[in-house]
């Protein structure tokens, strides 16, 4: 899963623009043994540690 956590995600458009910018990065996460949950902005992909 991949979640955008930030306020550069308010509208629809910015929303947009979020997951296009990170478009390559997240990818090429569909190679990795889920589950996993990635937070992504304009400049940062980060995984969140699951329990």
């Amino acid at each position: 899963m991949v979640v955008l956590t930030s306020a550069d995600a308010k509208t629809v458009w910015d929303q947009l623009e979020v997951v296009m910018t990170q478009w390559r990065r997240i990818e090429k996460l569909h190679e990795l043994q889920g589950p996993f949950i990635y937070r992504a902005s304009r400049s940062k992909l980060n995984a969140v540690a699951l329990p």
